[in-house]
């Protein structure tokens, strides 16, 4: 009978090692060291139903910089003035598709700080889980430990109220040392407000790659579907970073 205590001790002191292991290794990946990247960013959204639902298409790419300057994100003349042709033909066709405007919009700051040093969020988001599971599982053909997090939201007294589910959790793939390989964020919700109810989910997944003392995001895909009201939307957005 006193073998199921320890054997739960035993449990509990495996994931809290492996927990621990990959917040040491985060700690150590938050370098300032000089990088320069290119990103390439597509984006597809789609809204509405049936005939009358819209699809949103861009393409584009950022150049990133970061150093001793801070953050530096770039764009080439010529896409400045495809933006530009864009917000003009707007104007005169609200229904009109801009591309180029909409790549200039898809990667912000705050996502691009993060793909060149992606240990700092990581660790922000590793404040408050729980372990449900770890395991060995292969990431991307390499051998790997898989840990399944049960993350817990901050959220809001009035969101709390009109929330019926809100679930978040988060899986990362390490290696030997603890260190990031890949992650998965993924969140599903529902909820109603003066007897309409709504609902949506979100993922995203990241494939990191070591690079001296910093943990880049080497590719990211963010998805996330969304209803109420009778309408509902999707959306899909794919960044691939290419250091220079």
């Amino acid at each position: 009978m006193r073998l199921l205590p320890i054997c739960l001790f035993a449990a509990s002191a495996l994931h809290a090692d492996a927990l621990g292991d990959l917040r040491v290794a985060l700690q150590k990946l938050q370098g300032r060291e000089a990088i320069k990247a290119r990103a390439e960013v597509n984006t597809t959204s789609l809204n509405g139903e049936g005939k009358k639902q819209k699809t949103k298409q861009s393409h584009g790419a950022v150049l990133l910089e970061e150093g001793p300057g801070g953050l530096r994100l770039g764009w080439t003349p010529e896409q400045m003035e495809a933006a530009r042709v864009e917000t003009r033909r707007k104007k005169a066709d609200p229904e009109a598709q801009t591309p180029n405007l909409d790549s200039l919009r898809a990667l912000n700051a705050e996502d691009a700080s993060e793909m060149l040093g992606a240990a700092p969020a990581l660790l922000v988001k590793l404040s408050q889980v729980k372990v449900l599971e770890e395991k060995h599982e292969a990431f991307g053909g390499k051998p790997a430990r898989l840990l399944h997090l049960q993350m817990e939201p901050a959220l809001s007294a009035e969101t709390r109220d009109v929330m019926k589910k809100f679930e978040q959790r988060l899986k990362v793939w390490l290696d030997a040392d603890g260190t990031p390989l890949g992650a998965e964020e993924s969140v599903e919700f529902k909820g109603s407000k003066f007897l309409i109810s709504f609902g949506g989910t979100s993922k995203e997944t990241a494939v990191f790659r070591r690079v001296g003392s910093r943990l880049v995001m080497e590719r990211t895909t963010k998805e996330n579907t969304g209803s109420g009201m009778g309408m509902s939307s999707s959306g899909k957005t794919v960044v691939a970073l290419t250091l220079m």
